[in-house]
């Protein structure tokens, strides 16, 4: 991974004008699309670099995503909006970028509103991506009520898709289910200590936020302001407060929908990232699919991953739980084993993830001393299992055997 401040210094280079060839014209557009100067910077950042957690890294030969995106510019506008989010977290403020974000976020907009009018696209993954960056964007910024309804929409898309026959779960998704079971019964006490610590991890945030509403109930009928309802208080509003009491975060205090004024959440990146990542966590559930777009897949990665290796160190020096961390570790492994890629780049990069992925679960299992996979399974229980259903065991043993079973070398 590029330094941070060297990652930081050249991001600011502008890249030359991009001209992006599309096959399939958008609202009116030739042959060829002419980004604008602000946006062509934006594309010159989202094609150069990736941005794992608020660091960003130049992406070498990892331009699957981008090939991917950029052949289509309705999902281009979706793909920049997301970006613009992403440099947000970089920077420390969405200003430098707000001009490229409002802009392919109309133009977003509009593309879905002429998708779901046409029956013979409605249905279309391209149509499904599109909602899909709106919701993450929206959610970004704080507007959940916006992005509550991108979702719903995916939900409703999703079923259209399959006959509205349900779907079983993912395995992320039964990973989700079982930590909500534990966390709305109050049975998981390491995630206080975690939650109430000034280095709380985003995606910790995100978990405790999904597991207490679900989608039917999105969005929460009073944003909590600093963890605290003033009336009318649910179960879930008290569980939330007794996770939260000591931490100063606050749902949603900058946006202003009446105004239409975008800015980070809390004008804080890692407030941001926690409601992205919480948006991630519903496009699992909404979607219920067992493959799921790889470029959608790869940003949700590159925000759980930056979690897992800032308390890498701390994890092996036992100052932060192991087996939580074990935990988000075998999360981000079965988020990987649903990416769907498209073409020979995307499987590739997959193929990084899961490798990644797997180098940690047997780091950690090493430390935890995990012969068996009923040692692995009392370790995962530790943090939430489904103590009355084998549900996502055959998926979650499969993920830690096949890490296990990789000879390293020089390990004997």
């Amino acid at each position: 991974m590029t330094a941070p401040a060297d990652a930081a210094a050249a991001a600011v280079a502008l890249g030359p004008p991009a001209t992006l060839a599309s096959s399939q014209p958008f609202v009116g557009c030739g042959s060829d699309y002419q980004l604008s100067p602000k946006s062509q910077w934006l594309f010159h950042q989202y094609s150069t670099f990736s941005v794992r957690g608020q660091t960003p890294s130049e992406r070498g030969g990892d331009v699957g995503a981008v090939r991917k995106t950029s052949s289509h510019p309705g999902l281009l506008h979706g793909s920049l909006v997301v970006a613009a989010c992403q440099w947000a977290w970089v920077t420390g403020s969405l200003d430098h970028v707000k001009v490229p974000f409002l802009h392919h976020k109309a133009a977003a907009y509009e593309f879905v509103r002429q998708q779901v009018l046409d029956e013979t696209q409605v249905l279309s993954e391209t149509t499904t991506f599109a909602i899909a960056t709106l919701a993450l964007a929206e959610g970004a910024v704080g507007d959940l009520d916006a992005s509550s309804k991108h979702l719903r929409g995916l939900q409703e898309l999703a079923l259209r898709r399959r006959g509205y026959k349900v779907a079983g779960p993912n395995l992320p998704q039964q990973m989700l289910d079982m930590a909500a079971d534990r966390l709305r019964k109050g049975k998981v006490s390491v995630l206080q200590e975690v939650i109430g610590a000034t280095s709380y991890q985003p995606t910790i945030i995100a978990l405790l936020f999904t597991s207490l509403w679900d989608l039917a109930n999105l969005p929460p009928k009073e944003a909590p302001r600093y963890g605290w309802w003033q009336a009318n208080e649910t179960l879930s509003d008290r569980l939330w407060q007794g996770y939260t009491k000591n931490l100063d975060w606050e749902i949603s205090r900058d946006f202003d929908p009446d105004r239409n004024i975008s800015m980070m959440l809390n004008s804080d990146p890692k407030s941001s990232r926690a409601s992205y990542i919480a948006t991630f966590f519903y496009l699992l559930i909404a979607m219920n699919d067992t493959h799921v777009d790889c470029v959608l897949t790869v940003w949700l990665l590159e925000q759980l991953i930056e979690d897992v290796e800032i308390k890498e160190q701390d994890m092996i020096s036992g100052a932060f739980s192991r087996h939580l961390w074990f935990w988000s570790v075998l999360l981000g492994a079965a988020v990987a084993d649903v990416a769907a890629p498209s073409s020979p780049d995307e499987a590739r990069q997959v193929a990084v993830w899961k490798t990644l992925y797997a180098g940690k679960i047997r780091l950690a299992s090493g430390i935890l001393r995990l012969k068996t996979w009923e040692d692995a399974r009392r370790a995962l229980a530790e943090i939430a299992w489904a103590e009355d259903s084998t549900a996502g065991e055959a998926g979650l043993r499969g993920l830690w055997e096949k890490a296990m079973s990789v000879k390293v070398y020089g390990s004997g």
